[in-house]
């Protein structure tokens, strides 16, 4: 052997506030817990299963009153160490990697779903997969290869086996679901031979291919109807009159189309040129507005300045009017200097009143111009307005006759072109059409044949090869053997669907009573095991036996009958004392080994007495 796979159960608490931890250790190789009934083995079993991702929560008893979580501490053989935590009231998983005495107080808890995830592996069925070797593993669903994938419940089945299941009379592979025995077989495959399902090919459901192509067929049947009506309407009439008819018709229009085409090219150029003179008439009436308005501020200006220089000569004309009795410059009395100064200042005074003058009639000269421009822009203003309005009136018109005239023509003329051309096109693709025809024809009566036949069911590419089943059942038989199991000769593999089972000695495992049925049932989960292991495949190499040796008679019985000879339960516990300390078994049973037995194995005794060792499970 040289893979590491699998983990082995060293540790089982049940917790409460105010409880005592109910404890129990496990060690690898063989492990027995035996005891009177009610004693808590069966609560033992739930715990251990519960932990492992089971979806059923442990039944109350009385003495689980007050116990509120499940702590369960798990080793690899590579030496790593994991505890689980998980309440009673079901639920998710808490994981860390340290050893169960250590979980409250050291290391960061990681949650794990309790429901296996393909997108996730975030969740105690991956977990346990990994440790057990199995990477992205795929099972075979049903017949038509679909596929889901592998979760470690399916390992689980073939692993932990309780007190009813153990004597069933149903093959070990499967649960009683008949829905689910393709999966099983599957899940059987993996072990055995390490292939999955991931490569095979899915096969169609009969009723999705007969809904499939049914539908098919209907659409077949659709086409050919709309073909037919079409090919029957062309034969109606004259196949060459008809086309004669139309492509008259269709000259006529299309020199109609062409004509409202001209037109419509026509009023389009009328309707820009006019836009586009409306748009320069605005822009420069715009320009000649700003003109205007420039104007009438100089206009302003200009009686400004007429009425300060008609000021001064007003005043210069008042001032000559005077008499001067005393100098008006000096004061003085008039003399020949004074009469001199006054001409000479009387002189340059007229000088100034003549430039008045002047300029007086340079500026009504400017503004007798002005006067005339600002007439004249008016002139103009008026001249387009009343252009503009004969121009918006044009545009409006040649727009009503492009959007209500023209185009509506040329929009419907054309809508009947292609309508006469798509019936041209049919009287000239008539043999086309026939051609079609038959090929929906030929194809629906492909698709009723195909219809006819069912889709096969898919078969597992390879399968388990009978030289697989025969050294598996060779595991079996060794283990039989060295149980002393009476007069057993041959193991094999009835691997019909509905057996699907072990056949000891030419008789199938459901043929022998319940005592058997138990002890055979455990030598197939420990075969499959030991063939695991020794061909280096996957498993969790961990088994849980709940009752092989004292068999369940039912709910309401308190009595275990025995249907094992001594020779061969003293046999079956020597040989499981010697098992190898790369797996482990934990039995949960009524029976004892000898003092002997008991000393090379991991023995836990409950008594089911208060005063006489351990009593039960849970401390009093």
């Amino acid at each position: 052997m040289s893979n590491n796979y699998g983990f082995y159960i060293s540790k089982l608490h049940v917790t409460g506030l105010n409880s005592k931890t109910a404890k129990l250790e496990f060690s690898k190789g063989f492990n027995l817990v035996s005891g009177l009934s009610d004693t808590g083995k069966s609560y033992i079993f739930a715990c251990i299963n519960f932990m492992l991702g089971g979806g059923d929560i442990p039944k109350d008893i009385p003495e689980s009153i007050g116990y509120t979580d499940v702590f369960l501490e798990i080793k690899t053989f590579t030496n790593k160490t994991f505890t689980l935590n998980r309440s009673l009231n079901g639920g998710n998983f808490k994981l860390k990697e340290v050893e169960i005495e250590k979980f409250m107080t050291q290391g960061v808890s990681r949650d794990l779903k309790s429901q296996h995830s393909s997108n996730n592996d975030d969740n105690i069925s991956s977990f346990l997969l990994t440790l057990s070797g199995f990477g992205e593993t795929y099972v075979r669903k049903d017949k038509q290869n679909v596929k889901r994938e592998l979760s470690f419940r399916d390992i689980a089945k073939l692993t932990l086996i309780d007190e009813e299941r153990i004597i069933t009379e149903k093959s070990p592979v499967y649960s009683g679901q008949y829905t689910e025995q393709t999966q099983e077989q599957s899940v059987l495959e993996i072990l055995l031979t390490g292939k999955d399902a991931k490569d095979l090919e899915q096969v169609e459901d009969i009723k999705i291919f007969t809904g499939r192509i049914k539908g098919k067929i209907e659409f077949a049947d659709s086409l050919i109807k709309e073909l037919s009506q079409k090919i029957e309407l062309i034969e109606q009439e004259n196949p060459i009159e008809k086309e004669l008819q139309l492509q008259k018709r269709l000259d006529e229009l299309t020199m109609v189309l062409a004509d409202s085409s001209m037109q419509l090219e026509k009023l389009g150029n009328e309707k820009q040129s006019l836009y586009n003179e409306i748009n320069s008439i605005e822009s420069k009436g715009i320009l000649q507005e700003e003109l205007s308005h420039r104007f009438l501020l100089l206009k302003e200006h200009y009686y400004s300045d007429i009425k300060r220089l008609e000021f001064i000569t007003e005043g210069e004309e008042y001032f000559s009017q005077l008499t001067a009795i005393k100098c008006p410059l000096c004061g003085g009395d008039m003399d020949k200097e004074h009469y001199d100064c006054i001409i000479e200042e009387g002189e340059k005074s007229s000088s100034v009143m003549n430039s008045i003058e002047v300029e007086l009639d340079k500026i009504r000269i400017k503004l007798a111009d002005l006067e005339s421009t600002l007439k004249q822009l008016h002139i103009d203003k008026e001249e387009r307005r009343l252009t503009l309005l004969a121009l918006n009136r044009q545009y409006e018109i040649v727009k009503i006759e492009i959007q209500e005239k023209t185009e509506p023509i040329k929009s419907s003329t054309k809508k009947e072109v292609d309508t006469l051309i798509t019936e041209l096109s049919l009287i000239k693709e008539k043999d086309v059409l026939k051609q079609q025809l038959d090929n929906y024809f030929l194809q629906k009566s492909l698709m009723e044949k195909e219809l006819a036949k069912k889709p096969k069911v898919g078969e597992q590419t390879d399968g388990i090869k009978y030289t697989v089943f025969k050294e598996f059942c060779n595991s079996i038989e060794k283990i039989l053997k060295s149980w002393k199991y009476p007069n057993i000769s041959s193991v094999n593999f009835d691997d019909s669907y509905k057996t699907y089972d072990i056949v000891l000695n030419d008789k199938n495992r459901k043929a022998h009573g319940k005592g058997i049925r138990a002890i055979t049932y455990t030598s197939f989960v420990l075969g499959l095991m030991d063939y695991c292991i020794n061909k280096d495949l996957p498993h969790s190499r961990n088994i849980i036996l709940d009752s092989p040796l004292t068999t369940y008679q039912g709910k309401e019985s308190k009595v275990k009958s025995v249907e094992i000879a001594k020779d061969m339960e003293d046999a079956f516990f020597t040989d499981l004392s010697a098992v190898d300390r790369n797996r482990q078994i934990i039995m949960l049973d009524n029976k004892d080994p000898n003092d002997e037995i008991i000393s090379k194995i991991n023995y836990i005794h409950f008594t089911g007495d208060k005063t006489n060792g351990r009593q039960g499970f849970f401390p009093i």
